[in-house]
């Protein structure tokens, strides 16, 4: 159970109060996202390496919620240390609100990132029961949702965070999550099923996907999967080394990748997410690193590397892509959520 604390820009009086789900903190200005300013990206850590223009550069990290304050020495005198920073973050989504919303396993909670209020606060159950692993996390039209591996249950919040239903049935280990907009269905990865189970806007199961094996359209440990522009369904299919693509309708097109210690290959793929022009992101915690590919699996880019440094990630996990082409990695080894941006052929805004 967390303390909590609200900071009220009227008064700037302190009020702590115990929440039984989670906690909010909010300072008495408004809130950011830690994003370095355009005039900085020269400085920047950038990929690929100068002379060539650069395609991705890394602009900003959210590692706990001081992050996301404007006036963050004003929230220490008032409030005291109040700062509530990320464990093990393990997947990352932006919701319509442009709120970053961050599966954490480590904390056992979903925390919310308001950056234009600055406030932060989490949710610590699905129904009565507590949260034990939180892996997955995905924006909705009507909110967001969330997995959570070890209760083997997902649910489903609206915009104002209220729940929503859950679903507590028929899933062995549900992980990666993401929505579908054009068909209104939420795909959930059920990696020890093998599987993809889609569920419409009450919660109900409608189709499942795919069982264990290495034909096309089965899976072996399934891990992470994504909405691409044109409805397709992109899939993590963790221990074949591969990345599936489905039809909006489950079926499968085509399947690119495979094992091995190179660029292009997998060792350890964990996340996905589609990015601009129809463009493909993995991560991969064993390469501690992002592979960016093209709609037909052909290899563009790798940026990020091993370490904890500003261009440094450990144990990559989930990946998202929001509408101004910048990239949000959950580097859980590194207790952070790193933000990327993907830049034009030339070197400018997507």
């Amino acid at each position: 159970m967390f303390r909590g604390v609200s900071m009220r820009a009227s008064s700037c009086l302190v009020l702590v109060s115990l929440f039984s789900a989670g906690f909010a903190l909010s300072g008495c200005s408004s809130g950011r996202l830690p994003e370095l300013s355009q005039n900085k990206w020269s400085s920047a850590p950038r990929w690929p390496l100068a002379p060539e223009p650069a395609r991705v550069i890394r602009v900003g990290e959210i590692s706990s919620s001081e992050d996301i304050v404007a006036s963050r020495s004003l929230v220490r005198l008032v409030a005291g240390d109040t700062t509530l920073r990320l464990d093990r973050p393990m997947d990352v989504a932006i919701d319509s609100r442009q709120r970053v919303l961050v599966a954490d396993a480590g904390l056992r909670r979903i925390v919310i990132f308001d950056t234009a209020s600055g406030e932060t606060k989490t949710i610590g159950s699905f129904g009565r029961r507590r949260l034990m692993s939180p892996v997955g996390v995905a924006a909705t039209e009507a909110g967001w949702c969330a997995s959570d591996s070890a209760l083997a249950a997902v649910a489903c919040f609206d915009g104002d965070d209220e729940e929503l239903f859950v679903i507590a049935q028929g899933l062995a280990r549900p992980t990666g999550i993401t929505y579908q907009p054009a068909t209104k269905t939420l795909w959930v990865v059920d990696t020890l099923g093998h599987r993809l189970v889609a569920f419409d806007g009450k919660g109900r199961q409608i189709r499942s996907v795919g069982s264990k094996g290495a034909a096309p359209g089965s899976f072996n440990y399934p891990l992470d999967c994504a909405v691409g522009q044109d409805g397709s369904l992109w899939v993590v299919d963790g221990l074949n080394f591969r990345v599936q693509r489905f039809s909006p309708e489950g079926k499968v097109i085509s399947n690119f990748g495979g094992p091995g210690d190179s660029s292009g290959s997998f060792a350890r793929p964990k996340g996905i997410a589609t990015g601009p022009g129809g463009t493909i992101m993995v991560t991969d915690a064993l390469f501690d690193n992002v592979q960016l590919f093209d709609g037909t699996g052909r290899l563009l880019l790798v940026f990020g590397q091993r370490g904890s440094g500003q261009a440094g990630l450990l144990l990559p996990a989930g990946i998202t892509v929001d509408e101004k082409a910048r990239v949000f990695v959950a580097d859980s080894g590194n207790h952070r959520i790193q933000i990327f941006r993907l830049l034009s052929e030339q070197g400018g805004l997507q």
